[in-house]
């Protein structure tokens, strides 16, 4: 019984980690979502990741840092900085509560603070 729960967690920690990674190559190899269809496509990843969130018995930081990191670089992708600023600002105050975090790996604290620095800079609030 414990095992399937494990295993649960880790399929579902893997299904998240994928959609941030297709979320992430997309925010890196295409402009800011300008299109319908672009919207579209953007959406059904939205409308996956909270599937994921809804279906997850499991909470706790991974749960909430990959969530975190999905809608931040939602938001920006999709040109709303200020909710962008919010959700940065709370991933960055989840990884002040569990420092040990932080270094593992380190390029999640980093995307979050490239994140917000982008998302001021794109928001001119510099």
């Amino acid at each position: 019984m414990k095992m399937n729960e494990t295993l649960r967690h880790l399929r579902c920690a893997t299904q998240h980690l994928q959609l941030y990674d297709i979320l992430k190559y997309r925010s890196m190899h295409r402009d800011k979502v300008r299109s319908e269809r672009d919207k579209q496509s953007l959406n059904d990843l939205v409308l996956s990741e909270l599937h994921l969130i809804a279906n997850n018995s499991y909470k706790g930081f991974e749960v909430d840092k990959l969530h975190q990191l999905f809608q931040s670089t939602y938001f920006l992708q999709s040109s709303n900085y200020m909710a962008a600023i919010r959700i940065y600002r709370q991933l960055l105050e989840l990884f002040d509560q569990h420092p040990e975090q932080i270094l593992d790996p380190p390029l999640y604290y980093l995307d979050a603070v490239l994140g917000i620095l982008d998302s001021l800079l794109s928001a001119r609030l510099y």
